[in-house]
């Protein structure tokens, strides 16, 4: 993982790529899929396979910064794993730079577990929220990715393995530092809750009371990570055993179990090589069982996917429980 000091740049918080010039700097494992992936966050530009466009000139100007946005970033999942762990590593600069603030989005201090994920990695740093906005600096430090996977892809294409990356030992160090700052020294050692990870249907509806009542009979409780605070869902998570619930940005937790954890949540089958989580599980000893759910209606990308209803079958929903459950 490389640091490099840019000159005059044009830099958006929801976006990992930066504008030097007349060079649109795209990291490079979204250079090798830009036909596949989109990178248009906040308006800094736009490109594909032979060409960009981009902004002429940012709102604001800064002297110093240091960039730790990225796509996504007002998802937990893209936050916490991607943003994060590069501000993690402005801990390795030389201290010529402790006084260089940290570019991150909105929500990074508007939101309670954003803002409690910055404090405990980020104490010591000002924090430069700027909204959607691009802005210029005057000397920035941009961080390669300790971990990447896609927000959106373009229509008709789905996940492919090899969209994901991870350095797995800064990964490792980063989930340490998470357990140490937020799980109690005093907690408890055993990991004996089985929790069922539930979510307003706000979004995308799925038959969730069905599964619930299914789980519930194997002693599954169910926990919503919105009424939480951090701290509240690190202690969750580090006292649980086995996790289920519908693929989303609420297993980002499995950071914090300190024990191996036997999880259970559903695809649809266009996402069959999609890997965050389990890429996550297979770092940290985890292991995550999958089936698939089918849509309710006609997906076209991986928007649609994000927003279509769907449908989970209890039946295969119940054998599936039963394995993880059992099965060695």
């Amino acid at each position: 993982i490389n640091a490099y000091l840019l000159k005059d740049v044009k830099v958006a918080a929801y976006s990992s790529s930066v504008l030097l010039g007349d060079y649109f700097l795209i990291p490079e494992e979204k250079l090798k899929q830009r036909s596949r992936i989109p990178s248009n966050g906040a308006g800094l530009g736009y490109y594909d396979k032979h060409s960009s466009i981009s902004t002429i000139n940012g709102i604001k100007s800064f002297k110093k910064a240091i960039h730790c946005g990225g796509d996504g970033a007002n998802n937990w999942y893209h936050f916490a794993i991607e943003c994060m762990s590069k501000a993690y590593m402005t801990r390795f600069l030389p201290a010529s730079y402790d006084d260089y603030p940290i570019i991150l989005c909105s929500e990074a201090l508007n939101v309670p577990s954003f803002r409690d994920l910055v404090q405990a990695i980020v104490p010591e740093r000002e924090i430069l929220t700027i909204g959607v906005d691009v802005v210029n600096v005057q000397n920035l430090i941009v961080i390669d990715e300790v971990s990447i996977g896609p927000f959106n892809l373009y229509p008709n294409i789905w996940p492919r393995l090899s969209d994901y990356s991870q350095h797995d030992d800064i990964m490792n160090m980063y989930c340490n530092e998470l357990r140490k700052n937020f799980i109690p020294s005093d907690a408890g050692t055993g990991n004996h809750r089985r929790i069922f990870l539930v979510r307003p249907n706000v979004r995308r509806k799925y038959n969730q009371d069905q599964l619930v009542a299914i789980a519930k009979r194997f002693g599954f409780e169910t926990v919503s990570t919105e009424d939480l605070s951090l701290k509240e869902q690190a202690l969750l998570f580090s006292e649980t055993s086995h996790v289920v619930g519908a693929s989303g940005a609420a297993w980002t937790n499995i950071i914090f179990a300190r024990r191996s954890i036997q999880g259970l949540t559903w695809i649809l089958p266009e996402y069959n090589e999609f890997c965050s989580y389990s890429m996550l599980a297979q770092l940290l000893g985890h292991k995550i069982r999958y089936i698939e759910n089918e849509a309710s209606c006609k997906i076209r990308s991986t928007d649609d996917g994000y927003k279509a209803p769907y449908f989970v079958c209890p039946k295969e929903f119940e054998r599936a429980l039963t394995e993880l459950l059992y099965s060695d």
